[in-house]
């Protein structure tokens, strides 16, 4: 991807009205997933993703400048065959490190690509192994171990016999999969009748849940009506008293309505009268009757 991204970008650049669209692309799709990544792996303490990612990061970079590199050498931008030539002979020893460098910068991919092919090829000898041997039972879960070389199987349906099991493990080496090792689970199947208890037995918590939060909401708003009249009791000069939720720091915002315009230490006052008495008030707000 990077490789071709790398290509893209001197095309573009190459042509009359060179614009960096394409060179963004690239870099969109090969270096931002993996430095994204690398993010990720900071912020989880994952050394493992942060390796990886940062890994491919380093490699599309290169290959991006390597492209480029080649590409304008073979266009000719910056010099003429005969420079071209005297630049060649100069940089030798510089290209003979760079190339070293490329190699042992390569080699973790290969490794990495064949893992990844190994993995693969294997996952799919299951897949074929199991649709043809294990029609009828229904796979549940499987996992393929490739460092221990061993397959496990959770499987529903038919329950499978020793011999059964036996024959099995000894087909492995028909799909490719010698040296592995087979390991099923059986799980009995939930008949309709269970299932539908299962269902109620669910539905019954669901509701009982909500009741509990119904109640407790109107536990709720009684104490908080209750305060409210309370408050309005501190001054003749209340109107009305209404309590507002505040959901960052979980407590509330009184907002009291006067009948008339009251003085600022008055004001004061009531406001520690109130924050005093009921410290899950945190802001008490005063607005005009009519305004």
């Amino acid at each position: 991807m990077a490789f071709f991204g790398g290509v893209a970008g001197i095309i573009g650049a190459r042509k009359s009205g060179a614009t960096n669209v394409v060179a963004g692309v690239a870099i969109a799709t090969a270096l931002m997933p993996p430095l994204c990544t690398v993010g990720y792996a900071v912020a989880a303490h994952n050394l493992q993703y942060f390796l990886g990612a940062g890994y491919l990061f380093v490699i599309n970079a290169v290959f991006i400048i390597l492209t480029s590199f080649l590409g304008v050498k073979m266009m000719k931008l910056l010099h003429d065959n005969g420079s071209l030539k005297t630049d060649l002979r100069q940089l030798t020893f510089r290209k003979v490190l760079v190339l070293i460098a490329l190699v042992i910068l390569i080699i973790p991919s290969f490794w990495s690509a064949k893992q990844l092919v190994n993995k693969s090829v294997v996952e799919a000898n299951v897949q074929h192994f199991i649709a043809d041997k294990l029609t009828t039972t229904e796979i549940i879960k499987q996992q393929v171990d490739m460092e221990k070389h061993t397959i496990n199987l959770t499987v529903t349906g038919s329950q499978l016999t020793t011999s059964r099991l036996k024959e099995l493990k000894q087909q492995l080496p028909s799909y490719h999969l010698k040296g592995y090792s087979l390991n099923i689970i059986h799980i009995a199947s939930i008949d309709t009748v269970s299932e539908k208890q299962l269902n109620n037995r669910v539905t019954n918590i669901v509701n009982q849940q909500q009741q509990k939060l119904a109640e407790k909401q109107e536990k709720e708003l009684a104490k908080q009506e209750k305060r409210n009249q309370q408050i309005k009791k501190l001054s003749p000069e209340i109107a009305s008293v209404m309590a507002v939720n505040d959901q960052d720091k979980q407590k509330q915002v009184v907002l009291i309505e006067l009948k008339s315009k009251l003085e600022k230490d008055e004001k004061t006052k009531i406001e520690k009268k109130i924050m005093d008495r009921y410290p899950e008030i945190h802001k008490v707000e005063f607005v005009q009757k009519d305004d």
